[in-house]
């Protein structure tokens, strides 16, 4: 027995030995986590670690402990408030059983802590988001061999990441994203077997295909490429990713077909392939095997063929994107029975035929976008039967028939635009009452009916014009900012209570059969900035309220029946184009509007006159001699006898000759200075020669001149337009805007000399400043002169002579940043770069979107709308000007947040 006592006694120290061995004691883990403090310098977010018997440390914020006391977990993740900037201290590596290290969300900019590599018992390692620098150590492996989790997204890291990264076996997650890389990433990162997530976006790595070796991750779920740089065809051996569940490789510059294999992955369920060139037909082996798809988004690329009918199985298909590609064929009738569908746009392809008949009858379907197609045709009737439908864009297509009465029943409808096809009919009573109506757009289409007396009250967008509605305007709409009604057969008087329109910007008319005075209450609309009411049959006086429109820069009243004078109140307008002809004003035009920018804008009014002999009606001196020439004469010839007849026939002689000299001399050139200068008009003449063209825009040519034999002054010369090409409402815009830049005095805007100017052309005069010379005469696109401040001047202003429109889409970039960020376009934030730089950075690293807009804005509700604007900020100002869209895709992306 006592053998057996001794025996067991010996078991327990020796147990007690072992144990003791790998537990540190509880008042070790204690002082180990004091010296992090000490060692750490006292960050403020380790205040509450306090040597302090009443609380245990493994309750300080931020300490996870184990059910023996040993501390295992350090997260100090997000502490907003205090977040850390020190470097990261070695003796964290002391706690022995440490497994999770997070320090996410804070502000230490140091390099790579190759400390760390002590930490042997670490499994997972988050730095995301902090200001880490340099390259990320060639001898990466030397992390724990038990990591599987490494997110060092959201840093500054720059260079390659190293290949010997491809030896941390046991990863699962890698996280890489959202860095500064210029250089390349690993094929043997295709090592890693265990490797179940993997993120690289948002790199500008050196051009570079995707490794085949990627192909051997078949434990991969979660592959994110999107904006690294890639190139080339997307490695067939993707077929073998049979664990994939989101594939993401959108916006690179990836070639080829679509690999058919794709198709059969069995459990992938988000494809995002948008903005490549991908090319060919979407091809799909035997029968699709991935019928687990939620989303789909292959636009923006160059796909051909049709739409496969095999989309039809997906029963688990909510979005399907294809616009922006050269798709052709129908619609398969598949697509409109799918039963999760919600989000369909085909926009900006080659399809036909008619669209699926059962659309939004089995789904819960929210948009359509199929505009720009070839459609033909009625829309389906079951397009809201779910209750959720809210927007509908087919507008350029080759529809018919009625609008279906059903989409008035539509209780979420948002926005609807039809226009440009060949509707008839009236507009359902449903849509005029729809309450959550943002925007219609029914143009070029051939409806009739009524407009209800009060529009929906949410309504801000209506454009009916080129149809055939009839009857009175509308005298309520609380929302509407744009009423564009031309050229249809409204009748009646405008409103006499225009207040119900009070939120009326644009206010388009022309081409109906409106009559009546316009009402004097039209001072309501104090927002109206064009006011287009020609050819209509308004007759009374102009109401001289119309002088307190201070926002008014575009009115056109022409071709109406208006009497009386023009109100001297209109000259308090600072307008852009007026144009009243065709009317029967008349007297004195104000002497504010006499001015060479309005010179057609008062034609075929025989009363009205004006002391500007610039303008195109009779001076009213004139005038008033022809009047009294026509009563006075026979008296006075009675009177004064043959002498004085003779007499006033020469003196009329005279007055011929004189006025015929005027003429002449008006064709010569005249110069009309903004500034100070000591140069003349010849100099300017002498130096418009083709010799010294360099660049040829839509508006004319621009010349490089240099004055007399001063090398050193240089001007640049643009010749607007001349002889026939002449066209009469850019005069007017031309004098109008000269008149504003003549006067303006700002460091962002080119300063304007002067204004050299004939009867048949127009020279502006600009301080050569900044500019560049472009591409030779001939040469497409073209910009003429570039200038600017920094920050507004696209980077191959710097460095090429061959410039085309994309300076322009860099510049109006930079604009945007401004508007969001509410910072100027040189302001980087402290950093040695300018907005655009600041802004790229920002997300490169990982930052919200929402943190970058406008501080003081952050709490509006329009602040998710504010940050789309701000993303489309930094695509117009990409480096590479292939990389930034066309202004006319920029528009169609504007137009497309409004509907949004």
């Amino acid at each position: 027995m006592a053998a057996e006592i001794r025996g067991r006694s010996f078991l327990f120290l020796c147990l007690a030995s072992v144990v003791a061995s790998q537990t540190q004691p509880n008042n070790d883990q204690k002082q180990i986590l004091l010296r992090i403090k000490r060692e750490w310098g006292g960050e403020p977010a380790l205040d509450s670690w306090n040597d302090d018997t009443s609380t245990t440390y493994c309750h300080w914020p931020g300490v996870g402990c184990a059910a023996d006391g040993s501390v295992v977990n350090i997260t100090l993740s997000d502490q907003t408030w205090t977040r850390i900037t020190r470097p990261i201290p070695a003796s964290l590596c002391d706690l022995k059983n440490l497994t999770h290290l997070d320090l996410s969300y804070q502000r230490i900019h140091t390099r790579f802590p190759t400390s760390l590599y002590n930490c042997f018992s670490l499994q997972s390692l988050d730095l995301k988001q902090n200001g880490f620098v340099g390259a990320i150590p060639a001898d990466i492996h030397r992390l724990s061999p038990r990591l599987t989790l490494l997110d060092l997204s959201g840093n500054n890291f720059t260079g390659d990441i190293p290949p010997n990264i491809g030896r941390l076996t046991a990863i699962q997650t890698l996280w890489l994203h959202a860095n500064l890389f210029r250089g390349s990433f690993p094929a043997e990162i295709g090592n890693l077997s265990r490797l179940q997530q993997l993120g690289l976006a948002y790199n500008s790595f050196a051009p570079m295909r995707i490794p085949s070796e990627f192909g051997k991750l078949t434990k991969l779920t979660f592959l994110w490429m999107t904006k690294a740089n890639l190139q080339g065809e997307i490695p067939a051996s993707f077929a073998q990713l049979t664990g994939l569940t989101q594939l993401d490789l959108s916006e690179n510059s990836l070639t080829g077909a679509i690999p058919a294999g794709i198709w059969g992955l069995p459990n992938l369920q988000y494809l995002y392939l948008y903005s490549n060139n991908l090319s060919g037909s979407i091809v799909i082996d035997g029968t699709i095997g991935a019928l687990g798809l939620v989303e789909i988004d292959l636009s923006m690329n160059r796909l051909t063929g049709s739409i496969p009918d095999d989309f039809g199985k997906l029963k688990k298909l909510s979005l399907l994107y294809l616009y922006y590609n050269r798709l052709s064929g129908e619609i398969p009738a598949s697509i409109g029975k799918l039963p999760s569908l919600s989000t369909l746009r085909l926009f900006s392809n080659g399809l036909a035929g008619v669209l699926p008949p059962e659309l939004g009858k089995n789904s819960p379907l929210v948009d359509i976008e199929v505009d720009d197609n070839m459609i033909s045709g009625e829309l389906p009737d079951g397009l809201c039967d779910r209750g959720a439908f809210n927007s509908i864009v087919v507008f350029n297509n080759n529809l018919t028939g009625r609008i279906p009465p059903s989409l008035g029943k539509c209780s979420q409808l948002t926005t609807v635009f039809v226009d440009g096809n060949h509707f008839s009919g009236e507009v359902p009573d449903g849509i005029w009452a729809a309450v959550n109506l943002t925007i219609l757009v029914m143009n070029d289409n051939a409806f009739s009916g009524t407009l209800p007396r009060k529009l929906p009250p949410k309504l801000a967008w209506l454009n009916i014009v080129n149809n055939r509605f009839t009857g009175k305007i509308p005298s309520s709409a609380p929302s509407l900012v744009v009423f564009l009604a031309s050229n249809n057969m409204f009748s009646g008087e405008l409103p006499s209570g225009l207040a119900g329109l009070s939120t009326l910007r644009l206010f388009y008319l022309g081409n109906n059969m409106i009559s009546g005075r316009i009402p004097e209450d039209i001072s309501s609309l104090k927002s109206l900035t064009e006011l287009n009411l020609p050819h209509n049959q308004l007759t009374g006086e102009i109401p001289t309220s119309i002088g307190s429109l201070e926002q008014l820069r575009w009115m056109d009243l022409s071709g109406n029946e208006l009497s009386g004078s023009i109100p001297s109140e209109m000259g308090n307008l600072k307008l852009s184009s007026v144009n009243l002809s065709s009317n029967q004003l008349s007297g004195e035009i104000p002497v504010a509007l006499q001015t060479e920018a309005y010179d057609q804008s008062f034609l075929s009014n025989p009363g009205l006159c004006a002391s500007n002999s610039l303008l195109s009606v009779p001076t009213c001196a004139t005038r008033d001699h022809n009047l009294l020439s026509r009563r006075g004469l026979p008296i006075l010839l009675l009177a004064l006898g043959a002498p004085v007849f003779l007499t006033a026939a020469t003196l009329f002689s005279i007055c011929v000759i004189g006025k015929y000299r005027k003429r002449r001399h008006l064709d010569a050139w005249t110069l009309t200075p903004f500034h100070s200068f000591d140069f003349t008009k010849s100099d300017i003449l002498n130096g418009i020669r083709e010799e010294n063209l360099i660049g040829v825009g839509g508006a004319g040519k621009v010349y490089r001149v240099t004055l007399g034999n001063r090398a050193s002054r240089i001007v640049a010369a643009k010749k607007i337009w001349n002889g026939g090409n002449l066209d009469g409402r850019l005069e007017k815009q031309f004098q109008a805007e000269l008149q504003i830049l003549g006067s303006i005095r700002h460091k962002n805007i080119i300063k304007l000399l002067c204004c050299c100017s004939s009867l048949d052309s127009k020279l502006l005069i600009a301080d050569f400043g900044l500019a560049r010379m472009v591409a030779k005469p001939g040469e497409p696109d073209t910009a003429s002169v570039v200038a600017g401040s920094h920050g507004y001047i696209a980077p191959e202003c710097g460095y090429s002579r061959r410039l085309n429109e994309k300076v322009d889409v860099y510049s109006f970039g930079a604009v945007l940043l401004e508007l969001t960020t509410g910072r100027e376009a040189h302001d980087g934030g402290g950093e040695q770069c300018n907005l655009a730089e600041w802004s790229r950075r920002h997300l490169q690293q990982g930052g919200e979107v929402s943190n970058a807009v406008d501080p003081g804005l952050r709490g509006s509700s329009h602040v998710g709308d504010m940050a789309t604007v701000l993303e489309l900020g930094i695509l117009c100002t990409e480096t590479s000007p292939s990389q930034r869209p066309s202004m006319k895709e920029v528009l169609r992306f504007l137009v497309r947040c409004k509907r949004a």
